[in-house]
Parts: C-alpha cells; structure tokens; sequence
C-alpha cells in the first residue's frame, strides 16, 4: 500500500524534530520548502493540505505555470539555477532565490528591484563540494566579490546554500556542509549591510538529516514528500 503524501509529510515532520532536539535546537527553527518540479498540481494540493506552506520550483517557465493555478496558496521558492534574462519574470513572484551564484546576476536582480520599486531576498550559493557540475561561489571568490554585492539597492541576503557532494559517503558530506556553516558565521561576523544572514539552506530528502547535524534551518525536500518522480 502505497503512503499518502499526508502520512510522509507527517512522518518527516516527526523526523526533524527529533534530528532539531539532537542537534540542540527548536524544530519550529527549521523551515521546510517542499521541491515541487514536475509534481502534478493535484501533488502539490494534497501536500498544502498536509501542512506544508512553502514549495519550491527549479524551472521558470513551470513556475509560472503553477504560480497562477489559484488553489496553491504558498509561498514559493526558486530553488534551481537562474539565468540573468529569466529574472524579471520572477522577481515579486517568488518569497526566496535560493540560488544566486554569482556577482552578475545579484547586480540583475538588484538592477530589476530597483525598476519595480520592490526589495527581492535571495541567498548566496556556494559550491562547498568543489564539483564542477555545480553552480556557486567558491569561498576565495565570494569574500572578493562580497563588498559589491553589499552596496546593491533592492536587495537583502537572506544567507547560503549549498548542494551536497555527489557520494553517499557521510564523511565527505558533512564536511561540505559544515563547511557552509562556517563560511555562513564568517560573513554574519562582517556585520555588511543588505546581509541579513538568516537561512541556511542545505539538505534534500538523501541527506537532510547530515544537514541538521551540521546547523541546516532550511530544508528542500521533493522525494521525502511526494514519493519517487516518474
């Protein structure tokens, strides 16, 4: 018998609370954004109707999609990477971009706020695995570019993500997460204005439980929720 996405909601819920009261904080402190990327509409409803308030979308044009469907009442995440001539499509849409990685496309965002007279959140992604596959900072070039980026008008950091390393070696994983943290402490330290350093974002349905050991607050997690994608 299959799970009812309510019951898997319930039992991840169940799960990071504990992981949070191990780690040494609240659970209430985690936020969990729920990666909805080619999850059906009915999916998506049946998990808003489980409890979960925040989802998250990795391509523009299915974000829009669903953005516009009036039974989803959410607050939406973009959580994959965006290119520079999708932003405006975007911006007041979305309560969070996970996925700023680099100083070119925080100055696009910055440069459409400012035409739509809105201040748009977003956090730094950072590549802490060193994996060529993936997009971010690397930390000797975030702290080069992070004084620009502080004098953007518009916008505010919210904080960091990170994608984990491709293995299932927990060793390796947890040192890039906790690799995140650090750099994240470092920067809240620099006191810069437009930071806020509030998320942390690391930790999907393979790994979420690494993340929360290593100080994760946000969580995006799809299979953990809906089940195996088709």
């Amino acid at each position: 018998m299959n799970e009812s996405i309510n019951d898997r909601v319930r039992k991840l819920n169940d799960k990071i609370a504990n992981l949070a009261v191990g780690a040494g904080f609240n659970s209430d402190s985690i936020n969990l954004v729920a990666v909805s990327k080619k999850q059906p509409v009915h999916k998506i409803i049946e998990a808003q109707n489980a409890g979960i308030k925040n989802f998250g979308e990795n391509k523009v044009q299915e974000f829009l999609d669903k953005y516009e469907i009036p039974e989803i009442k959410t607050g939406w995440h973009f959580v994959g990477h965006l290119q520079t001539n999708k932003v405006k499509y975007i911006l007041n849409k979305v309560k969070l971009i996970h996925s700023v990685d680099s100083v070119h496309l925080a100055e696009k965002i910055s440069q459409i706020s400012v035409a739509k007279e809105i201040t748009t959140d977003f956090l730094l992604q950072v590549n802490t695995s060193h994996e060529d596959s993936k997009f971010g900072f690397n930390e000797n070039q975030l702290m080069e570019d992070i004084n620009d980026i502080s004098l953007l008008k518009n916008i505010r950091v919210k904080g960091l993500m990170t994608m984990a390393p491709f293995t299932d070696k927990i060793e390796i994983i947890s040192k890039s997460f906790a690799a995140l943290k650090k750099i994240y402490e470092k920067i809240d330290r620099m006191n810069l204005e437009k930071f806020q350093m509030q998320y942390l974002s690391m930790g999907m349905s393979s790994d979420f439980e690494i993340a929360i050991k290593e100080g994760s607050n946000m969580l995006r997690i799809g299979t953990s929720i809906f089940g195996p994608r088709n």
